[in-house]
């Protein structure tokens, strides 16, 4: 299998985004299953220039499809534009299948207000595929539109080996561990709990990327700065609570984080987390650049309440659990008879 996607910031690898981590999941997993494949990374931050990259890119592909069977490509909606389309040419010259899988939302709204070009560029790589694995099920059924064989592939993740004991008592500790920038929607989180008393305290983690850190200290608010991929489930088991008010998402797959070590989250309902926040069963479902309902959701949580949404918070895990996921999607990329 030659399987395409974005690895890790080769001079910074702590700046990542979930792309990034998804890609590098189903990399550990194929290595824990002893698959053989071959790899090429479109991270292009990872070569000299946008343009070297996309070159050597498509020369590696070219290079290594003729010693595989199954081309596996992982991508966001600008690979679909720029990198698809050519890997599914090389598929039909050399009769590889070749499969996608559609990183984050908002692929629908796109497709359906873009220009004509790019609508048949991606009419084209969709109709083209042997499956395409999408985020969110609603991208699933209009994937169904080009192409029967489309499947839930969901932000995964590893199960924690860290969890917040269900002995430990509800202490307003929360904390927001992302891209610290204004899309995240950090502004609103810095304004809500200026509202708040003193009880009440939020950790902020992240690189920042239009945000300053002396934006970042107040009375109940730091920044404590980047965090490495393998400490996220350490300091989130430390906190009651994640916020992420975010003005757009597909899955968070710190939301997904939140779940495996069994602590609520307070997210905006955009994109795709509807599907996998319930409000009030494993965390509070606001509006995007809401301040006070932001405030709000903060103060719904207490004593009484906070036990009962940890526990279905760490129940709602199941269905994102990395090896239980890709077990379904290796089978059916393996399986002639499912597509």
């Amino acid at each position: 299998m030659l399987i395409i996607g974005p690895r890790y910031n080769i001079k910074n690898p702590a700046l990542l985004g979930g792309v990034v981590v998804l890609f590098e999941n189903w990399v550990e997993y194929c290595n824990e299953r002893s698959i053989n494949y071959l790899i090429v990374d479109t991270n292009k931050k990872n070569y000299p220039n946008a343009i070297f990259a996309y070159i050597n890119i498509i020369i590696q592909v070219l290079h290594k499809s003729i010693k595989v069977k199954r081309i596996f490509l992982h991508g966001t909606l600008r690979d679909y534009l720029y990198i698809a389309p050519i890997v599914i040419f090389i598929g039909k010259v050399f009769r590889r299948k070749v499969f996608l899988r559609k990183f984050a939302g908002g692929f629908e709204d796109y497709y359906n207000n873009t220009n004509k070009l790019h609508r048949n560029i991606l009419k084209y790589v969709l109709s083209n595929s042997e499956v395409t694995f999408w985020e969110t099920k609603s991208l699933v059924e209009f994937g169904k539109n080009f192409n029967p064989h489309s499947y839930w592939f969901p932000n995964v993740r590893k199960k924690s080996a860290y969890t917040r004991s269900s002995d430990k008592k509800y202490s307003k500790r929360f904390v927001f561990l992302s891209q610290v920038r204004k899309e995240k929607g950090i502004e609103y989180l810095l304004k809500s709990f200026s509202l708040l008393d003193e009880s009440y305290l939020v950790d902020i983690y992240g690189p920042l990327l239009d945000i300053n850190a002396d934006k970042l200290i107040g009375k109940n608010y730091s920044y404590k700065g980047s965090v490495s991929p393998d400490d996220v489930y350490r300091i989130l088991s430390e906190y009651d609570v994640l916020i992420l008010p975010s003005f757009k998402e597909g899955y968070p797959g710190i939301v997904i984080e939140a779940f495996s070590v069994g602590i609520p989250v307070i997210v905006t309902e955009v994109g795709g987390i509807p599907e996998i926040v319930k409000d009030k069963y494993n965390g509070i479902l606001i509006p995007p650049k809401d301040s006070d309902a932001l405030c709000d959701a903060i103060k719904y949580i207490n004593d009484s309440n906070y036990a009962e949404l940890a526990m279905n918070a760490r129940r709602s895990f199941d269905d994102f659990d990395s090896d239980i996921v890709n077990d379904r999607i290796l089978k059916i990329i393996l399986s002639d008879e499912s597509i």
